[in-house]
Formats: structure tokens, sequence, C-alpha cells
């Protein structure tokens, strides 16, 4: 019965990480402005790394240090993505 349920939270988390990376992509092609691409992209993207470490990493399973290290490791890598792209959401290129 155990491992019935596991299969089904692993197809439910997956299920949703592609609905997640089809709405992604939307709005890309959706003609929204450029910030709310960034914000869109980069909070779903957040949420989709936060799904996969927490299921498909056992995180939720493990010490609270070690999600903290991992969320750090988030935090700073969105930072560095808004630092470059000027908060445009565009890479810039030259």
């Amino acid at each position: 019965m155990e491992a019935e349920n596991i299969i089904k939270m692993y197809t439910l988390i997956w299920v949703l990480l592609v609905v997640f990376t089809i709405v992604e992509v939307m709005m890309i092609a959706m003609a929204f402005p450029p910030v709310f691409i960034l914000l869109g992209v980069i909070g779903l993207a957040s949420l989709k790394a936060v799904f996969i470490a927490l299921y498909y990493q056992h995180l939720k399973y493990d010490d609270i240090a070690i999600s903290w290290f991992y969320l750090m490791a988030l935090f700073f890598a969105i930072f560095i993505v808004i630092v470059f792209t000027g908060g445009s959401g565009v890479w810039p290129i030259q």
C-alpha cells in the first residue's frame, strides 16, 4: 500500500513539473512585458527546484541544515540572474 502512495506522489510531482514548464514556455511565447516574464519564469523555476529538491532529492526527510544550504544557493542563483540581466529579463549580448 505504501509503494502505491509513493508512486502516486512522484507521478503528481512529475505532472506539476510538466505543467509549470508548459506555463513557462507559454509566458515567453505570449507578449508579456520582460519584467513579468523574468519574474514568472524565475518564480516557476524556483518552485520546480523546490519540488525536485524536496521529493526527488529526498530533502524533505533530511536535516534542516542541508535544506537551508540548498535554499541559500537557490537565492544566490536568482540574485545572480537578476543582476546579470539588469532586471530586464534579457541577457546582454555583446
